[in-house]
């Protein structure tokens, strides 16, 4: 058995390196419209160049061929409504963020108008407090002490 399968095998191989007839490139083949299909009797001459094929076969074919750019059609058409999905998620993604980086800026900038505002004020109350009164003068106080100790011993030693 395992003799016969090699032997068949290389049957198979030596009649299809036997053809010398390649298919055209991928570029230059064409499927003709089914109303194209010109009939030919086996042993009568093709009318130009070409491959010849069985009509059921190129029937087939050309169904395949429709149903491949159809798929590839309808599979491109939804790749790109997916693209175009994307790109507008993208955008409000995007819009999003800058929003949020702008109301960001917003309160960090109104945190920071009232931080300067408090440091003002802050400030303000540390002068008005660095600064003293006419009551608040040292040697003022010094001269009333020393008035009222003079006149406290004034008092006890008249007495």
């Amino acid at each position: 058995m395992k003799y016969l399968c090699i032997l068949l095998s290389f049957l198979i191989c030596s009649t299809a390196t036997a053809q010398d007839v390649a298919p055209p490139p991928a570029e230059e083949f064409v499927l003709p419209e089914p109303g194209e299909i010109l009939p030919l009797r086996r042993g009568a001459s093709a009318p130009h160049d070409g491959l010849l094929i069985e009509a059921a076969d190129l029937l087939r074919i050309q169904q395949e061929y429709d149903r491949m750019r159809y798929l590839l059609t309808r599979t491109s058409e939804r790749d790109r409504e997916i693209c175009d999905v994307r790109i507008a998620m993208e955008g409000a993604r995007l819009t999003a963020c800058e929003e949020r980086l702008r109301l960001r800026d917003e309160l960090w900038t109104a945190r920071q108008t009232e931080l300067n505002l408090l440091l003002t004020e802050a400030r303000a109350e540390a002068r008005r407090a660095a600064e003293r009164g006419w009551y608040e003068n040292p040697i003022l106080w010094f001269l009333v002490g020393v008035a009222v100790t003079v006149v406290v011993w004034i008092a006890v030693s008249v007495r």
